[in-house]
């Protein structure tokens, strides 16, 4: 990575950091480990914080002027994983960016945030069946930009080949550097959405509200957006902070029919997707696959609704392209 103020923390391996190790399979309480990624995640937006004030990004291109990396992504996925890894060895964690646990001593992780909240739903799985998904800061291009309230911490748990849980932050409320926190959701399947009431109405699907990508336009998605016609298109940064858009109802549709997001983008939105009773498909209605011997590109793009996702990839199968 040339002369990023982190390179010592980068491999040479252009593939996503995966960390696994070999110790025996154990139980886990699933309670335990949202309750650590909540606290990594708070913590993480701390992190990136402390980068904005510093006044030294340490942007770097990784494949092209839209796809950066800043000190903080770096320093946050290491931060969370090292976390992580203290109390579970043996857990298997794909992250964003290629770097490797941080050898600092950081305070533990909470894990008891969740025992007074009551589960209705199995908390107990094998570990080897879980891989946890990372995206330490979410639109690190809108990040550099200032457009803060874009930026996500992601973090999700997939169980086989299904999401399990997720939790998403937002350090900033809005693009002032110096505003408070804002959202931080997280579900587990079954047990609901916390974080935030929402109310979500029925679509129409002749008025509906649209958001897609900010940078990255193309003739397929124009065509797309044609036959969706939207009364209001919403281009805005960061595939965490659309998603939070449709579960919050701010929005009926994040429409991106493109390669370009990864299974670190999705695993923990789509946990929380599922908690609305939304749908997140690529953009012909399939489900992502998170097993973690799947390539981590989503291929096939992304369809996200809160309702009537049939009925919008409907409409979708008019695009000519």
């Amino acid at each position: 990575m040339g002369n990023s103020p982190f390179s010592s923390l980068f491999s040479d391996d252009p593939k996503p950091e995966t960390t696994t190790t070999t110790t025996p399979s154990t139980d886990i309480d699933v309670r335990q480990l949202i309750s650590a990624c909540i606290d990594a995640a708070r913590k993480s937006g701390d992190i990136a914080r402390e980068v904005v004030m510093s006044g030294n990004l340490g942007v770097t291109e990784k494949t092209g002027p839209s796809d950066l990396l800043t000190i903080a992504d770096g320093k946050v996925q290491s931060f969370i994983m090292n976390g992580l890894l203290k109390l579970w060895p043996n857990l298997t964690l794909i992250g964003e960016e290629s770097v490797s646990a941080s050898t600092e001593n950081f305070e533990p992780l909470n894990i008891h945030e969740l025992d007074n909240i009551k589960f209705n739903v199995n908390t107990t799985f094998n570990i080897d069946d879980l891989t946890l998904y990372i995206d330490p800061i979410d639109a690190t291009k809108e990040f550099t930009e200032g457009l803060y309230s874009n930026v996500t911490v992601l973090i999700g748990i997939a169980h086989k080949s299904e999401p399990l849980a997720g939790v998403v932050f937002q350090p900033w409320s809005q693009d002032d550097k110096e505003s408070p926190a804002g959202m931080l959701l997280w579900a587990l399947e079954g047990h609901g959405l916390e974080g935030a009431k929402v109310d979500i109405k029925e679509p129409d699907l002749d008025k509906l509200i649209v958001t897609t990508t900010r940078s990255h336009l193309s003739e397929r998605i124009v065509e797309g957006l044609k036959q969706l016609n939207p009364a209001t298109l919403i281009k805005i940064g960061g595939c965490g902070y659309k998603i939070l858009l449709v579960i919050t109802g701010q929005a009926d549709v994040y429409y991106y029919p493109s390669r370009g997001t990864n299974k670190w983008d999705t695993c923990g939105p789509e946990a929380l997707v599922r908690a609305v009773n939304g749908r997140l498909t690529d953009i012909d209605g399939n489900n992502i696959n998170y097993s973690r011997d799947q390539p981590t590109m989503n291929e096939n793009g992304l369809l996200v609704t809160a309702r009537k996702h049939n009925e919008i990839l409907e409409k979708l199968k008019k695009s000519k392209i």
